[in-house]
Formats: C-alpha cells, structure tokens, sequence
C-alpha cells in the first residue's frame, strides 16, 4: 500500500508538472502573438462621457460686481443676466426724482444768495470809496485795499496791529469723487486767497 502511494504522488506531481509547463507556453505564445499584433490606423471621433455631480463655480475674474457712485431705485434694467456688454452701454437706470429735487435746492439757494453777495461787494466798495475820499476810517480787508495803498489812495492806520480774523471755511459733499468744477474752485481758492484774511 505504500508502494501505491508513492506511486501515486509521483504521477500527481508529474501531472501537475506538465500542467504549469502547459499553461507557461500558452503564455508565452499568447505574450508573443500579442506583440506581433499589426492593425490600420484609421481617424475616428474618440466619445467619452463622464456623469458626475457637483457645482460649477466661475473662473476668477469672469464675474464683475457693479456698482454705483449714488445710491437710488432702479426704474430700469435694459440687460438680463449673462447678457454680453459693451463698455459704455447703459447697464441700470436710477429715479432721478431725489437728485433734480437736491438739484433745485441747491439752484434755489444760489438764487438767494447772489443778492446777498451783491450787497457785501457793494457795502466794501462803498466804504473804500469813502475812504479814498477822505470821508472817514474804514475797515477793511488787505486783499480788497492792496491796490489803494500802493497807489497812495488810501493810508494803512494801525499798521496790521488792529483787524478781526476772518475764516473761510469751503463745505462741500465728500473727499471722493469731487467734481472738477469743485476742484477747480477749491484750488482757486488756496492759490489765490491769503493765508490771513
């Protein structure tokens, strides 16, 4: 009975031998047809679809914010979302309801006060002319008087030693976004006005 079992495990191992030996050369068969494979070339549209789920977020600087210098109610929007702009073109149209009644307001209070600056020039002008006549003291300010004096019109009394300072103080609506009008007036007015007045 040993002797069979001997016998019997040689020829499984002899079996099994021969089995990987087969399935090596298959192998290396199958390896070498597969390198020698030849095939046409041809053009063709390659499709691929892939399905997945997410968000989609623009690219950095595709999405502009719009803003506005004034604040307001939007009456009208001539674009929609997504719609391509050209520069200049109108994107939203504000009421203007609170801006020509802030406009009127600041015309009816220039209205009133052009009388009143007449009456200053004509108040100065009078005493200098007084003055220059002889008929008595006045007070009133260097820039207004420069000429007068150098002329030898007038006579400079107290010799800068008596006068009241007066300030000028120029109001306006914001340091951003001052109109050139505004701007041009503000550096009128610090190049031409004295120090002192």
């Amino acid at each position: 009975m040993a002797h069979k079992r001997k016998w019997w495990s040689l020829v499984a191992i002899a079996l099994v031998a021969a089995g990987i030996n087969y399935s090596w050369s298959v192998e290396g068969r199958v390896d070498r047809q597969q390198l020698r494979q030849t095939g046409r070339v041809d053009f063709s549209k390659l499709t691929e679809t892939v399905i997945a789920t997410g968000v989609i977020r623009p690219m950095v600087g595709a999405e502009i914010n719009v803003g506005s210098r004034i604040s307001g109610t939007v009456v009208k929007l001539p674009v929609e979302v997504g719609d391509k702009v050209e520069v200049g073109q109108l994107l939203a149209e504000l009421d203007t309801t609170a801006l020509e009644a802030a406009a009127d307001q600041v015309r009816a209070d220039v209205a009133l006060a052009r009388p009143r600056v007449a009456l200053a020039e004509s108040v100065l002008k009078r005493r200098q002319r007084l003055a220059e006549q002889g008929l008595g003291i006045a007070l009133l300010p260097d820039f207004i008087t420069k000429e007068s004096v150098a002329e030898g019109k007038l006579l400079q009394l107290f010799d800068g030693r008596y006068g009241i300072k007066h300030n000028l103080y120029a109001v306006y609506a914001s340091r951003h976004f001052v109109p050139r009008k505004t701007r041009a007036f503000l550096d009128f007015l610090i190049d031409h006005m004295p120090k002192e007045i």
